[in-house]
């Protein structure tokens, strides 16, 4: 995740012990010191010396095995702190698990976090295979349906600023990494009103995905299914019309004007 401005004055210590725990929530193995370092770019003493005191207040832990380090509870308390504040979290739990009986595949719900998405929740339908997508995962805002969903309804000059911080990396087996293809997809999505895309993330998964909007008509979250693509394939604009219809329903209840 990136800052969320380049004209505010950085705290050195503050900026690189966040960066480690960026590091351990996008990627769930443990972590060694010198991992860490090589990854971050820093030196073993100052990784280990920030380790420490993150392990000290409980939001790092360590395999006692190993000697690498993992998000401890503290990170999990933290997490679900921020996730209460999230009006969307709250007015859309019931309408997914609406969506994943309807559709009878795993839907989900997911925000943006600067230049990710997380998922703050997911909904599995009551029978049929279920996804390996869990609370917590990330995934690029250029890349799947509900990020894509979610990017192409951001005001212009987030998109180009998006674009302009460097190169769009592969997710995943069909990620889209040219930024002018991106920009047509985001043009398509915005005249369908859903996006729907394939392996863009996951092997073998489609997914297909709408934008939520708040009472200022800005997108705030998107929300979406997923599911293996001969299941969903074939079903895209049936599945479209009932996520649609859960996006629209999540987005009045956030009081978004009736055009959003």
């Amino acid at each position: 995740m990136g800052a969320r401005s380049k004209t505010v004055r950085k705290v050195g210590a503050v900026d690189k012990a966040l960066a480690i725990l960026f590091v351990l929530a996008q990627n769930s193995q443990d972590w060694g010191v010198s991992e860490l370092a090589r990854a971050l770019h820093e030196s073993p003493s100052v990784v280990h010396s920030l380790l420490r005191t993150l392990y000290e207040r409980g939001v790092v832990d360590q395999n006692p095995a190993t000697r690498k380090y993992y998000l401890g509870l503290g990170a999990v308390e933290i997490g679900q702190a921020a996730l209460k504040r999230l009006a969307v979290l709250e007015q859309g739990r019931e309408p997914l698990r609406a969506l994943a009986h309807t559709v009878g595949e795993c839907a989900y719900l997911m925000v943006r976090a600067q230049r990710s998405v997380v998922l703050i929740d997911r909904a599995d339908p009551p029978v049929g295979a279920h996804v390996a997508m869990q609370v917590g995962m990330t995934s690029p805002l250029h890349a799947g349906a509900t990020s894509k969903a979610l990017m192409a309804f951001l005001p212009p000059e987030e998109i180009a600023a998006y674009l302009q911080e460097g190169p769009l990396e592969a997710a995943g087996p069909r990620t889209v990494t040219d930024p002018d293809t991106l920009l047509r997809d985001l043009a398509q999505i915005r005249a369908d009103g859903f996006a729907y895309t394939e392996e863009e993330v996951h092997d073998g998964l489609a997914a297909v995905a709408a934008p939520i909007f708040n009472h200022t008509g800005r997108v705030v979250a998107g929300v979406g299914v997923a599911g293996l693509i001969e299941r969903v394939r074939g079903r895209k604009y049936e599945i479209a019309q009932a996520v649609r219809a859960t996006a629209r329903s999540i987005s009045q209840y956030l009081g978004a004007p009736r055009s959003g």
